[in-house]
């Protein structure tokens, strides 16, 4: 089975109050019970202690340092239904992006 999708930035950018911007792109990665989605998330600068994504019926994950932003999985999402994801970091308002599959 295939996972379709938009793939790439699909987030508004927030500016944050030092000029940053917090924006979020998705890739999805893999279907099963759920399907599972790669995000990556970029602060335009700000610098933040941590960045969070929210997703209905997964709860909440942290993003990891990878270099030039924040990145982590989603699993479990649930499959033929569109998702909508919110990122959050300190200091920045959240960047909401919507994720969708057929699996």
């Amino acid at each position: 089975t295939t996972v379709a999708g938009p793939a790439g930035p699909d987030a508004r950018a927030q500016d944050g109050p030092e000029g940053g911007a917090l924006a979020v792109s998705w890739t999805p990665v893999a279907c099963g019970d759920g399907w599972t989605a790669q995000l990556h998330a970029t602060t335009g600068g700000a610098d933040v202690s941590r960045v969070v994504a929210v997703a209905a019926r997964t709860g909440a994950v942290r993003l990891q340092r990878d270099g030039d932003g924040w990145s982590g999985t989603l699993t479990g999402l649930p499959t033929d239904r569109t998702v909508t994801v919110t990122v959050l970091a300190p200091g920045l308002r959240p960047a909401s992006t919507r994720l969708s599959s057929n699996c």
